[in-house]
């Protein structure tokens, strides 16, 4: 009887040890993933592109970069080109009239009002991707509601600043009283943004067309940082894709809806050059 219980002691003091050594082991795995995933939150929060902070984390992201593991140093596929989304998002028959548009907006809720909306209306030839302009649009408006300082510490549109730009302009002072723009894409299915399910938000009649996301369809393009968290490429800022296309970019003029259309456009060309040749 003693022998036997010598035995089940002896046993049970090997289980715990091994316990110790199996948890021990768990824990480090525990703090290793912890640590990776703090990682990829911090790049997350760094790059969430949105239309108030897309632009002001350069030296954040760079320190992030240099202390990545080994493991987080391990990179997905990248491409050259997006000639897939694109041949989708054209008409491959026929001349196809594409808006590239963007706005500036009183705060980030799809309930805020829009402060300022530009766009460029383009015709592109489908078997040579040629790109011609065909128009433009331009225009500046006071909010609903009281202006949002943050907003405005970013876009610069206060009250006086959107007097200066309307000038002696006739249209409406409220964009959700302006049938302009809608007019301006009218028999336009196809829309094309950086960052375009923001800028949706605030154009109802958008949000029911066909639309390409510069920032969404470049991410494996561009291949700014990886975000190991969700296994996938960061979102790339306007002025990142812009650098990747050999697009010079003042940062001055960043959050300019006219300034953002134009260099979208271009991006937008350029991709097209680039599917071209691939």
């Amino acid at each position: 009887m003693l022998g036997l219980l010598l035995i089940c002691g002896i046993i049970g003091l090997l289980v715990l040890v091994l316990k110790h050594l199996i948890d021990k082991k768990a824990y480090k795995r525990r703090i290793q993933r912890s640590d990776a995933e703090l990682w990829s939150r911090v790049a997350e929060i760094i790059d969430r592109p949105t239309n108030t902070s897309q632009e002001c984390h350069e030296p954040a992201r760079a320190a992030w970069q240099t202390t990545e593991t080994p493991q987080e140093r391990e990179r997905p596929p990248v491409r050259q080109h997006a000639k897939p989304e694109l041949d989708k998002f054209l008409d491959v028959k026929r001349k196809t009239q594409v808006v590239v548009l963007d706005v500036e907006t009183n705060g980030l809720s799809g309930e805020s009002s829009v402060l300022s909306c530009s766009a460029i209306k383009c015709e592109i030839d489908p078997s040579t991707y040629e790109m011609n302009e065909l128009g433009r649009f331009d225009r500046y408006y006071y909010p609903v509601e009281p202006f949002d300082p943050s907003a405005i510490a970013v876009n610069g549109l206060t009250g006086d600043a959107i007097a200066n730009r309307r000038g002696d302009a006739s249209y409406p002072k409220h964009f959700t009283e302006d049938p302009g723009f809608e007019q301006f894409c009218a028999g336009v299915v196809r829309f094309v943004a950086h960052n375009i399910s923001f800028d949706a938000q605030f154009i109802p009649f958008v949000g029911r067309k066909k639309k390409l996301c510069t920032m969404i369809t470049n991410m494996d393009i561009v291949a700014v940082a990886f975000l190991r968290r969700k296994n996938q490429w960061k979102w790339p800022t306007l002025s990142e894709t812009a650098s990747h296309y050999g697009i010079s970019v003042s940062r001055s003029d960043l959050h300019s809806s006219m300034t953002d259309t134009e260099i979208t456009a271009e991006i937008f060309g350029k991709m097209l050059h680039a599917a071209r040749l691939g």
